[in-house]
């Protein structure tokens, strides 16, 4: 049982939460309804946006973009075996209290397993706001991403049945388990309208899906595409193989136009369907939010949120473990294997191995800022 960063061992002593809401989230609110759609990329395997991140559509595209395509740890196949994007309309209406602070999101919790993992502590703000739907700007850097992106976008949560466990310890019976007096106990937000009151600030319904295939241009079997050498996208080179789709994962103008591609295809499946649909705007802040809180803010975690930096960089030095790797890639790894190294040779410098390396990922090597001697 997880709030934020601190997990404790699920037993028989476990104590779960039963928030106590005030009288202002146990009445109906003055809150706006909101109607939108939010998506998610997803394999095979359907289960309701509960207790899950989900995004608009740059964002989700931003996330297969950065996180999905072009893995080299997958055998350069899509990571989790991502298939296809789910759009569910979405109708939200935010608590008084949140409200009365100027908002009608709160912060954005990241749920991994179907679990809250913060920022800080998910419980406090729950109990101060009500189960709210958060969202978050990718533009901002809070909480995540904290580095400059080229999509534009938005990530929201959907706090679900006993946010805190994850999918499988909510289904267990055993009786250390308290996965099911936390069903009970912490209802979450979903339900059928929307009211602003803590127990029911949003609902969904299925709104289509598209397939990354038809998205991206494959007919025919993709298993067999990648294993005839073709590539959506790599790491280290910034483009495809066989395939320009996502190319240049960095430029604003080319993000554009994957995104209305996206769109383009829902539309193409489902006419009609964006026809009086309006994106609410994400308003979350930072300081509203937290220093205004009822009672305060209690957390002893950092209470401003983070710049959006450019990626750090450093040339490597002798005797550190970047120039280690790269000493090896020079001397042996470019001979075993020079796919590893596109546009390389054993000549080429140190800050160019470096530069190629660092694009890879998983290596100790930040991006070069200057040239070795």
């Amino acid at each position: 049982y997880c709030d934020g960063s601190t997990c404790l061992k699920i037993s028989e002593k476990l104590v779960v939460p039963k928030y106590g809401f005030s009288d202002a989230l146990r009445k109906k609110s003055e809150g706006k309804l909101y109607t939108f759609y939010v998506y998610r990329a997803q394999g095979e395997t359907t289960y309701p946006p509960e207790n899950v991140n989900v995004a608009d559509l740059g964002g989700v595209m931003w996330y297969l973009h950065n996180e999905i395509v072009g893995r080299a740890d997958w055998g350069y196949k899509r990571k989790f075996d991502i298939t296809r994007i789910l759009r569910y309309k979405v109708q939200t209406r935010a608590t008084q209290p949140l409200l009365d602070r100027g908002m009608n999101f709160g912060v954005r919790f990241a749920f991994d397993s179907g679990q809250c993992t913060g920022p800080f502590s998910c419980d406090e703000a729950w109990q101060n706001y009500g189960y709210f739907v958060g969202c978050n700007k990718l533009q901002t850097g809070f909480p995540f991403p904290d580095f400059k992106v080229a999509y534009d976008g938005v990530w929201y949560s959907l706090p679900g049945k006993c946010p805190q466990m994850k999918f499988f310890e909510k289904t267990n019976k055993s009786a250390q388990s308290h996965g099911l007096q936390c069903i009970e106990d912490q209802p979450g937000g979903f339900c059928d309208e929307p009211s602003g009151t803590a127990d029911c600030t949003y609902n969904f319904e299925d709104a289509g899906e598209i397939s990354l295939d038809e998205l991206e241009g494959i007919s025919g079997d993709y298993h067999a595409w990648i294993k005839s050498g073709k590539r959506e996208y790599d790491r280290i080179t910034d483009h495809g193989t066989g395939m320009t789709f996502w190319d240049k994962l960095d430029d604003p103008t080319l993000a554009k136009k994957r995104v209305s591609a996206a769109k383009a295809l829902f539309e193409k499946h489902y006419p009609g369907s964006y026809e009086g649909i309006d994106e609410p705007p994400c308003d979350f802040d930072f300081f509203a939010f937290y220093k205004m809180a009822p009672g305060g803010f209690k957390d002893n975690g950092p209470q401003t949120p983070k710049k959006i930096k450019e990626p750090p960089c450093g040339a490597a030095q002798p005797g550190d473990k970047c120039y280690e790797e790269i000493s090896w890639a020079k001397s042996d790894g470019i001979y075993a294997n020079p796919e590893w190294y596109p546009g390389l040779t054993p000549q080429s410098s140190i800050e160019d191995f470096q530069k190629v390396m660092h694009g890879s990922g998983g290596t100790a090597c930040p991006m070069p800022c200057g040239v070795l001697s």
